[in-house]
């Protein structure tokens, strides 16, 4: 078995423990009766789906959607990307912050286990504070996260980054970079264990990016508590087909 940093106390949001076993996670990024189909049948094989809201979001899609997720039975992070650290880039589309955070507190109704958004939302709108105070009041986990597409910054930059979602409330850290050569990596893995080391919280870093791939092994030795996975549509540049990682998972961690 690898050695992992993990938690001495883990901690346990709604349905799930983090800071124990690497949790697989796989990105809801379509909607339609295939999609949920599929995931009803890989349920007892994953930990988390993420729905990527944000991806297929329209002005036609009602509450009762919460109702088909739950039917799912996995636990699952919501995530209402904006649009500014969107995977889709240019195409990401463009919603309003009141609409985003209307969903948000719809989804703290219905038995999400963490909600994502991004450091930036929160330092640009206030209201993002009382999606906090919602979530903490029903045990729902808080992850503020930061993306860049670009680069992965320098550890300083990365553990300033940290800092600030520390002091916004996260239960959850997480950073996500693009790795463009292997010293990007060593960063990564660098920062994630000085985090898990400074905070004792979970933590999600992952690098993107075709080198950036084997980020998402090593840092759960560091103590990274997700991987991203996917199902045939990925969320980000570098994910892993889910049935590969549950075996890399199960032969190291």
């Amino acid at each position: 078995m690898a050695i992992r940093f993990v938690l001495e106390k883990p901690k346990v949001f709604n349905r799930i423990k983090l800071g124990e076993k690497p949790l697989i996670c796989v990105p809801m990024v379509s909607y339609d009766t295939e999609t949920i189909n599929n995931f009803k049948k890989i349920r007892n094989k994953i930990d988390l789906i993420e729905i990527r809201i944000d991806h297929f979001f329209n002005d036609s899609l009602d509450l009762n959607f919460f109702e088909i997720i739950k039917s799912i039975n996995i636990p699952y992070i919501f995530t209402f990307r904006a649009h500014w650290e969107s995977d889709k880039r240019e195409q990401a589309k463009v919603i309003n912050d009141s609409i985003r955070i209307k969903w948000y507190n719809e989804a703290i109704k219905n038995d999400a286990s963490i909600i994502d958004f991004e450091l930036s939302s929160i330092k640009k709108n206030d209201n993002f504070r009382d999606v906090i105070k919602k979530a903490k009041d029903k045990n729902i986990g808080v992850i503020l996260s930061y993306h860049n597409f670009n680069e992965t910054p320098d550890k300083n930059t990365l553990l300033s980054i940290i800092e600030e979602e520390n002091y916004f409330g996260a239960d959850i850290f997480k950073f996500s970079t693009m790795v463009k050569k292997i010293s990007d990596l060593l960063i990564i893995d660098e920062v994630t264990y000085i985090i898990r080391d400074t905070y004792k919280k979970p933590v999600i870093t992952m690098g993107m990016g075709d080198i950036g791939k084997i980020s998402r092994i090593t840092t759960s030795m560091y103590g990274n508590d997700v991987i991203f996975a996917h199902s045939g549509m990925g969320s980000a540049p570098g994910q892993i087909l889910y049935e590969k990682m549950i075996g890399i998972v199960e032969l190291f961690y």
